[in-house]
């Protein structure tokens, strides 16, 4: 299984739960497992901290998923399926197509190309003591102004979100 990691999941995952300073091993199994990518979006998107902008920039090039025509075609269908469902305002929907350098779209549009799993946080929660949840679509009586979040729109395209944590474990990953 190939798994497309998110910003999000990068950027908490660096500052609250896996710091590189104290999770030492976990950085360098992430960078040379063969099943993790990450797109060019997510590159970009990384500013800081200083520790995780070094690390994507090691990072393994040849698992940097770039823009092709099929993504393209893909991201074209994911912008035009969530206006289609009037579940965002025209607001919300700009957040994700404002700016073509927007990581969450085409994160969605790769993994359908790649057949991956999206690593994110976004639209997930994951409370202790619950089960795992998708957040549900906004109401279509009452459309959300706040951008869409990647795992409920990935699910209707039948991309499988997780989170880091699950991916560790998946992967076996001990430390």
């Amino acid at each position: 299984m190939a798994y497309i990691i998110d910003t999000n999941s990068l950027i908490d995952a660096s500052i609250k739960w896996y710091n590189p300073a104290v999770f030492k091993s976990l950085w360098p199994k992430l960078s040379n497992c063969n099943d993790i990518f990450l797109t060019e979006q997510v590159c970009n998107e990384i500013k800081s901290p200083d520790i995780l902008v070094k690390w994507v920039d090691s990072f393994n090039k040849q698992r940097i998923i770039k823009v092709d025509q099929q993504a393209v075609n893909e991201y074209r269908n994911v912008i035009n399926r969530i206006v289609k469902l009037k579940y965002w305002t025209e607001s919300g929907i700009s957040q994700w197509t404002a700016s073509p350098t927007k990581a969450d779209p085409w994160l969605i549009a790769m993994a359908i190309v790649h057949n991956c799993t999206i690593v994110t946080m976004d639209g997930i929660t994951n409370r202790i003591g619950q089960s795992r949840k998708i957040r549900g679509l906004p109401n279509k009586n009452s459309p959300s102004s706040v951008e869409p979040k990647i795992a409920p729109v990935a699910n209707l395209f039948g991309i499988e979100t997780i989170t880091i944590y699950e991916l560790l474990v998946k992967l076996k990953f001990t430390f």
